[in-house]
C-alpha cells in the first residue's frame, strides 16, 4: 500500500516537502551540519532520497523541554526505515509504568510484603 501511495502522483505539499528536505540535507558548506527538520507530516512515507539525512523531528504532541522543542521527537534516519510512515516511528503516548497497587485497589493490597 505504500508502494502505490509513492508512486502516485504527489500533492503540492508533497513536493515542496521533499525540495526542503533535499535542501536540508545538503548543508551550504562541509563544515556546516544538517539540521533536523520538523514537521507535523506523520503520515509521510520515508522515501529512498530520505534515508541519508541524520536526523527529522517528527510532531508527536507531547513537550518534554518546551524551551527548546516544542512537541518534537527526533528521529534518525535508517535504510530499514524506508516505505514505513514518520507517525509510526514515534510514540505518542507515554509508556505505563507498573508498580505497587494503589490505596484500596484491592483487599489483597492490604497485606503487602
Amino acid at each position: 500500500r505504500a508502494a502505490r501511495r509513492a508512486e502516485a502522483a504527489q500533492p503540492r505539499w508533497q513536493v515542496t516537502l521533499c525540495g526542503s528536505v533535499r535542501t536540508a540535507k545538503n548543508p551550504a558548506s562541509p563544515l556546516q551540519k544538517t539540521r533536523a527538520l520538523g514537521m507535523h507530516l506523520r503520515d509521510r512515507i520515508i522515501l529512498r532520497g530520505d534515508g541519508g539525512r541524520s536526523l527529522q523531528r517528527v510532531y508527536s504532541n507531547k513537550t518534554s523541554r518546551p524551551e527548546f522543542d516544542p512537541g518534537y521527537q527526533k528521529q534518525k534516519q535508517k535504510p530499514e526505515m524506508i516505505g514505513h510512515d514518520l507517525g509510526e516511528l514515534s510514540i505518542t503516548h507515554k509508556p505505563g509504568k507498573h508498580s505497587r497497587p494503589g490505596i484500596r485497589a484491592a483487599a489483597s493490597s492490604f497485606f503487602d510484603p
